[in-house]
């Protein structure tokens, strides 16, 4: 993956510089650093930036109408979401593939305006494929069940049933590409590497689905029953876990502005979030030193990951605090957030989480003994 060779010549060591593979048709890889980069790849990319920000605003107005098609083609938006569902879980883990593995090989084969249409279209392909194959596990082939949101009697639909497919498969390729860094296979080279990699992931997925899943069809869908410990839901908690909506109500004495008491609070209330699901540091034990010791690889919540959040002001006065009865908010807002997304998980999954953050592997490791479709009917206590 370097595009450096050194030597120990007299000349120094950075004497000696090899060219990109020709197949990058003169891009770099993405983790050459700037200073190797090429004069001329460096005055395009200058002459790019000189177009921005009418360069993004154009690719919005490319982008936009079809976000929207896409979003209402089937019918409406829920329509939409149970056909896009399956397919976009589905092509995460290609997309990891190509963008981690393959640095965004074979769009680079081509010219800059095709290379990443070129990729979307491979990526799409893959989904549509796999969605295919997942179909197959939880029933048979339909490929009409594929793309109709209410596919009806006899027929196979994709949603809800290899949604933990597409999830498992997803969170293990992203385990294997950036927890042990591509290891073993990355030493296989970049296109085999890749696709052996997704070839594990969706091996383990089908051991996760075949172990674990717990599911009854509806009658007459054309899916198969599966006995296991976990639903579909619960699976899905386990692998990824998303707060949709945040509440917190706070009594911080007389409320001076409130505009920027709730702004504070709901930043409070993020952070906690953060801790309870993203924030932790990773010790190299090899090398004795930080794993993530920069905002690229410590983990914080971004717009994507933030909830709808709503923040309700009790106002006491308390005067015994000072005459004008103001306590202020500081950081009150984080607390209690980590405890209640730990409740949460409790609730969907059956394990009290100990440790943060909560993860895939801590959720994991503490199945249930019995079957989710045992007499009770409910997840036991593994507290």
């Amino acid at each position: 993956m370097t595009a450096v060779a050194t030597s120990t010549g007299a000349a120094g060591p950075r004497s000696q510089q090899t060219e990109a593979p020709a197949r990058l048709a003169g891009r770099p890889l993405l983790t050459t650093p700037t200073d190797l980069h090429r004069p001329e790849f460096l005055d395009t990319q200058r002459e790019r930036l000189s177009r921005q920000p009418l360069l993004g605003l154009e690719g919005l107005a490319l982008v936009a109408p079809v976000a929207a098609l896409i979003a209402f083609g089937a019918g409406g938006a829920q329509r939409s979401v149970l056909v896009l569902a399956p397919l976009v879980t589905f092509a995460l883990a290609p997309i990891v593939m190509i963008a981690f593995w393959w640095e965004d090989w074979p769009g680079t084969r081509l010219r800059a305006s095709w290379s990443g249409w070129f990729d979307t279209l491979l990526i799409a392909a893959a989904a549509v494929l796999l969605t295919g194959l997942a179909q197959i596990v939880v029933g048979r082939p339909d490929l009409g069940g594929i793309f109709n949101p209410t596919p009806g009697q006899g027929r196979v639909p994709t949603f809800p049933a290899t949604m933990p497919l597409g999830g498992a498969a997803f969170v293990a390729m992203i385990e294997l590409t950036l927890v042990t860094e591509g290891w073993p296979l990355r030493r296989l080279g970049r296109v085999v590497g890749g696709l052996l990699a997704l070839a594990f992931s969706c091996a383990s997925a089908l051991a996760v689905y075949f172990a674990l899943v717990d599911f009854t069809p509806p009658s007459g869908s054309g899916l198969t029953r599966r006995h296991g410990w976990l639903s579909n839901g619960q699976l899905g908690a386990a692998l990824v876990i998303r707060v949709q909506h945040m509440v917190g109500a706070f009594a911080p004495g007389r409320v001076l502005n409130p505009r920027t008491a709730r702004s504070q609070l709901m930043g409070g209330m993020l952070w906690g979030m953060s801790q309870a699901l993203l924030e932790g540091t990773r010790m190299d034990t090899r090398h004795g030193r930080w794993a993530n010791a920069s905002l690229g690889d410590y983990l914080v919540p971004v717009n994507a990951d933030a909830p709808d959040v709503d923040v309700e002001l009790i106002e006491v006065e308390d005067h015994v605090t000072g005459p004008l009865g103001v306590k202020g908010v500081g950081e009150i807002g984080q607390v209690g957030a980590a405890a209640a997304i730990a409740n949460a998980v409790y609730h969907a999954t059956g394990y009290r989480a100990r440790e943060l953050p909560i993860a895939v592997e801590h959720l994991l490791a503490h199945l249930p003994s019995e079957p989710a479709g045992g007499a009770a009917g409910a997840p036991p206590d593994l507290t």
